[in-house]
């Protein structure tokens, strides 16, 4: 059935019913529906379908104050994100395998530092700090790196060294970021957790209580659209937009992933820190890099501590405001799968609250039922909410 409008789309119906619908639809139908209420009609055709669900399970569930595409709505934890793609001396053997490079004896040293202040309340670019940066280990760059960078040899040869580069980045961020809250935003875990630390290292240098924590952007692209591709030209391309520049010149690449920052945001998915540094002063250097998931995270960090429950809180209120009747039948369809089913249940009876079908429960019930159940099969389920 074709659908001219989302509210035409929702009418009277059940949110499995309305999921089914999306599920059947082309590309066009998604993008009518989608530019029928202001949201982007581009990517393809499981990004489109993600986006729309989205979006009306939060009307479904009475949540149109957050909206996913008036900007001022969305939930931002930070005034503004400090997206940074470094590049680093290399050589072929050494760089062309990513898993290489954690387990390589090789010091990596950066030789382009660009960072992007993205505006989290206009979504909006509002500066940009670029420098080249003088290696001292490797000081002649290889022919690989220079063809893989495009940076030449004369550009690093006038440059400055890494901690007078790092002097003025700690200048910028600072006046642009005064009495503001901030993160820093990276396309994945190396930028922080392997080459800023090294170069720190290296300089002697203590590493910044900024660079200890950030958001590891590819992450939580590939959880909110279920994707596995996710390098920086699958992700835009995932969202329909073109690379605009050189890959792999640091500038363009931040420049980029600072698009896909903003559209994540645009598409309401909440941005956090999902990864730190943790180092242990006991072990080698190249051994110090550790990587945990939010759940546990940042303990000793209370700003960063306070973003992580604030997240929870807007699941858990997500969760509590939603209909207690679809919270509970999804309840007993689980449990009734996980009795039916003798590997999950290995032939034990399962309990299972009572719910009076006349008695009204209230929402905190529900989340009590739902979201803290007895059996991993429900628990999953309460995950995703």
């Amino acid at each position: 059935m074709q659908y001219e409008t989302l509210d035409e789309l929702m009418a009277g119906k059940k949110l499995s019913f309305i999921n089914g619908e999306i599920n059947s639809m082309n590309v066009e139908q998604l993008r009518v529906l989608l530019s029928s209420v202001g949201m982007d009609p581009n990517g393809p055709r499981s990004v489109l379908q993600k986006r729309l669900k989205d979006r009306v399970r939060l009307l479904h569930f009475g949540y149109d104050k957050f909206s996913v595409y008036d900007p001022t709505k969305v939930h931002v934890f930070y005034d503004c994100l400090v997206v940074v793609d470094f590049e680093c001396t290399c050589v072929e053997n050494e760089f062309s395998n990513p898993k290489a490079i954690w387990s390589t004896d090789y010091k990596y040293e950066i030789i382009e530092f660009p960072a992007i202040l993205v505006d989290c309340a206009t979504l909006t670019v509002t500066s940009e700090f670029h420098e080249f940066v003088r290696p001292s280990l490797n000081p002649v760059l290889s022919e690989y790196c220079v063809e893989l960078l495009g940076i030449k040899q004369d550009q690093v040869d006038r440059a400055r060294s890494f901690p007078d580069v790092l002097t003025d980045f700690n200048a910028w961020l600072s006046e642009k970021t005064r009495g503001k809250k901030f993160a820093l935003v990276s396309d994945g875990p190396t930028d922080f957790g392997k080459f800023f630390f090294q170069n720190c290292r290296i300089h002697d240098l203590p590493v910044p209580k900024f660079a200890k924590s950030w958001v590891n952007v590819k992450k939580i692209f590939g959880n909110h659209y279920d994707v596995r591709q996710r390098r920086l030209a699958d992700m835009l391309y995932h969202l329909g937009l073109p690379f605009i520049g050189r890959l792999h010149s640091g500038i363009d690449d931040a420049r980029n992933i600072a698009r896909i920052t903003i559209q994540l945001l645009r598409d309401g998915v909440l941005i956090y820190p999902n990864e730190r540094l943790v180092i242990d002063r006991n072990r080698s250097v190249d051994a110090h890099i550790t990587f945990i998931s939010s759940s546990s995270m940042l303990e000793e960090e209370e700003e960063s501590a306070d973003v992580i429950l604030d997240v929870i809180r807007i699941k858990r209120e997500l969760a509590i405001e939603a209909s207690t009747e679809e919270f509970l039948k999804s309840d007993r369809k689980v449990r009734t799968t996980v009795e039916r089913s003798p590997t999950l249940n290995r032939g034990k009876e399962l309990p299972c609250p009572e719910v009076s079908e006349s008695e009204p429960q209230t929402s905190e019930d529900a989340f009590n039922v739902v979201l803290k159940p007895r059996n991993r099969a429900v628990r999953s389920l309460a995950a995703n909410f």
